[in-house]
């Protein structure tokens, strides 16, 4: 038997294989109409409590770390974050923004004083 062309395979994946004929009309149609509702499903989601409180704390913290680095590249991240942090708080008003991160860092600046 003589050996295939070089990068063919012997038998066409699933869904390489020839369609009947008019069957790609009704697998576009079933292909858009899954895409429009992956996309209305993508709309729908909203983030858990749990997330939203992640990712304002993480804005803060790395807001106050960008802030105290001596790295120019670093430290002009910090408006980045800070405009993120205010898209998100503008997003959800009421996330859960721990203090403790001021705090460490007022210690911080305290110590180097």
């Amino acid at each position: 038997a003589a050996a295939p062309p070089r990068g063919a395979t012997k038998t066409p994946a699933p869904a390489a294989r020839a369609a009947p004929a008019g069957a790609g009309a009704a697998e576009s149609k079933h292909k858009s109409s899954s895409r429009s509702s992956s996309s209305a499903s993508e709309d729908d989601f909203t983030l858990s409590t749990t997330m939203v409180e992640l990712v304002t704390n993480f804005l803060v913290r790395i807001s106050l770390f960008t802030s105290e680095n001596k790295d120019v590249n670093i430290v002009n991240l910090t408006p980045r974050c800070i405009a993120l942090l205010r898209r998100a708080l503008a997003l959800w008003p009421d996330a859960n923004i721990k203090f403790i991160y001021f705090d460490k860092i007022i210690q911080m600046s305290e110590q180097t004083s």
